[in-house]
């Protein structure tokens, strides 16, 4: 019978061992045998022969006589070298283990002995022994993570190269001890012990455990550890293959990425925060000056004065546009704005837009037309509205006559929202540079009429920002048309607002002409009703909502209308006193909400409320028009039914 042994030298030389055994009459068949070998045959022989257990041996003497090779007897403890001959002791039995001889008593069973068999039963299990080291080795060898192989038992076969240089120790200390044993006890880890413990019999595997412990030689290390059991033939032995991923510099790595990403965060809450308060403190004060300018126009008479406030006018006006432009585009670029993208009737943001800019058209003697689309698109609408607002303001400010017409055409899975006029046009070669912030066509002198060239500039990044594609198309002398690609979807639930139908059936007309006017900013406030006060309107001013409830309360004000900013001082908003205003009157009271506040949440919210929403600085003439137009849909009361 042949084995395979290692040379125990530093180079671990692999060698056969054979073994052959024979009755006590075989000692020819040995002679003939190890004087037919050669001296260098680069094998080790094993002979196993019944002997007399009574009486010593001279076989080995006598072989050495036919062969120039070392014939020893075998001895207890003896090493296995190449190129030798080892005979088996008189009543002695004889195995091998791990290249070593070893020498035991014979133990009868039934008054046979079996030497033979004995030596060759150890003889394989040193064979698959290895058998079993060289796998392991061959797998562990070829690993460039650190890689434990294990035996049933949980001690340690074999250890990749990385194990040893990771964990900056060596074979003597590894294998063949239990893997809790290593290392003073240190992988001896209770949740380890349990999951080792469940692999032979139970489940076979464990992923992706992940432990932190402390070495003394290499610090603190975080670590994967992944596990399988194997079964190898032919002898079916059952190892356990640990893998462990060192991931501490991944882990350090994930914590400065947290860091860095939860501190970008607050840069970005800070700049939103920013932008926030910067959008509402302008504003206030450039609906301030709008509203007494107005003023100013309705009381003086001088034609000189007269021409200086249309100047001023002019100018509050293009604050207000360039305010908003550089706003918004400050938003989208730092990060701050978050769409909530949901399903909803492109119908309904389309009237919605023809009614804001109807008046600005007529103004200008446009026909403004929207074609009916009953379909659904899936958007941000509050990010989508600005896109196709910006898109209308530019068309109804390069057109000089005609018309400007908004309509929607399928395309494969999108909806097309486009925007014609016929206007001039624009240059074919110029169609790229006109969504260039501060880019303009035929404005060399920077009129402030004509805008600052950053809507544009806006649409494109609010597009970029949602995943929309923007298109432009323009002929000379004909117009221009944009257009926005929007997927289509399915309608998201819907939101309640206001009073519900059977509630609006019930409501009375108010028995006054009231205007309730509700403003913290005492400047706004001011000059608001003035504003309303020189157009004829009764108008009673309150600093927060809970001095406009209180008024109420009273049951002595019966408002006919209800204007509020947006941001109020005592925990509401504007949409939320309406709403309690609307509950205390117990009617769906017509209501304008002003804000200065352009953040995506805010005009989601305002839309929502069913309310009339005008940004600031608000254009007088439209907030006139808006409240004039609220209270002509309404029954007037009966003349002296007012207090």
């Amino acid at each position: 019978m042949t084995g395979r042994t290692e040379k125990a030298s530093p180079e671990r030389t692999l060698f056969p061992i054979i073994g052959i055994g024979a009755s006590a009459g075989g000692l020819d068949a040995f002679k003939r045998f190890v004087t037919s070998m050669p001296a260098d045959s680069g094998m080790a022989f094993v002979l196993v022969q019944h002997l007399d257990p009574n009486h010593e041996s001279l076989t080995a003497e006598l072989l050495a006589r036919h062969t120039t090779m070392q014939v020893v007897e075998a001895r207890d403890q003896m090493p296995v070298e190449i190129d030798h001959v080892y005979m088996i002791p008189p009543n002695k039995y004889l195995t091998i283990h791990d290249n070593v001889l070893q020498l035991s008593e014979p133990v009868l069973r039934r008054g046979l002995r079996l030497p033979i068999d004995n030596f060759f039963r150890s003889l394989t299990e040193t064979n698959m022994e290895s058998y079993n080291r060289s796998f392991a080795e061959a797998i562990v060898n070829t690993i460039h993570e650190p890689l434990l192989i294990l035996d049933k038992r949980l001690k340690v076969v074999a250890a990749s190269p990385a194990f040893y240089t990771t964990f900056r120790t060596d074979t003597k200390a590894t294998e063949g001890r239990s893997i809790f044993d290593i290392g003073n006890g240190q992988w001896n880890i209770p949740t380890l012990r349990t999951l080792l413990a469940d692999i032979v019999p139970g489940r076979g595997e464990f992923n992706d455990y992940e432990v932190t412990q402390e070495f003394p030689d290499i610090g603190n290390k975080t670590m994967l550890l992944n596990a399988r059991m194997i079964e190898r033939l032919p002898d079916q032995a059952v190892s356990i293959l640990l893998a462990i991923k060192d991931i501490s510099k991944q882990k350090i790595a994930e914590q400065a990425f947290i860091g860095a990403k939860n501190t970008a965060e607050e840069v970005n809450q800070a700049k939103s925060r920013f932008l926030a308060a910067a959008s509402h403190d302008l504003r206030q004060p450039l609906q301030a000056l709008s509203l007494l300018n107005r003023v100013l126009t309705n009381t003086v008479r001088d034609p000189r004065a007269l021409e200086i406030i249309e100047k001023q006018t002019e100018s509050i006006v293009s604050m207000g546009e360039l305010l908003d432009a550089l706003l918004n585009l400050s938003k989208i670029q730092a990060g701050a704005v978050e769409p909530v993208v949901r399903g909803f009737a492109v119908a309904d943001m389309l009237v919605r837009l023809k009614r804001e800019f109807e008046l600005q058209a007529k103004e200008k003697g446009l026909r403004l037309h929207v074609a009916p689309c009953s379909v659904t698109i899936r958007s941000d609408p509050v990010l989508l509205d600005r896109i196709i607002h910006i898109f209308i303001a530019n068309a109804i400010s390069y057109t000089t006559e005609g018309k400007v017409l908004i309509g929607c055409r399928r395309q494969g899975s999108s909806l097309r929202i486009e925007v014609w006029d016929t206007g001039a046009g624009i240059p074919a070669d110029r169609l790229e540079s006109i969504l260039v912030e501060f880019h303009q066509l035929d404005n060399p002198a920077r009129e402030k009429s004509k805008g600052m060239g950053l809507g544009l500039a806006v649409a494109k990044y609010t597009a970029r920002l949602l995943g929309h594609r923007i298109d432009v198309r323009s002929t000379l002398g004909k117009g221009s048309m944009f257009a926005v690609e929007v997927p289509m979807g399915e309608m998201s639930n819907p939101v309640q607002t206001g009073l519900t139908d059977s509630d609006a059936a019930t409501v009375t007309a108010p028995a006054q002409t009231s205007v309730l006017m509700i403003d913290d900013d005492a400047a706004v406030l001011d000059a608001t009703c003035l504003l309303l006060e020189s157009q004829g309107f009764h108008v009673v001013a309150a600093t927060s909502g809970a001095e406009a409830l209180s008024l109420l309360a009273s049951g002595e004000l019966q408002p006919y209308c209800v204007i509020s900013d947006y941001r109020l001082p005592d925990g509401l908003t504007g949409t939320e006193l309406i709403q309690r205003i609307r509950g205390t009157l117990k009617r769906d009271i017509p209501a304008v909400v002003l804000t200065g506040d352009i953040s995506p949440e805010a005009m989601q919210t305002l839309q929502e409320s069913g309310c009339k929403i005008l940004y600031k600085p608000v254009r007088t003439n439209e907030l006139v028009l808006t409240v004039k137009q609220m209270i002509g849909k309404q029954d007037r009361p009966a003349r002296g039914a007012e207090k």
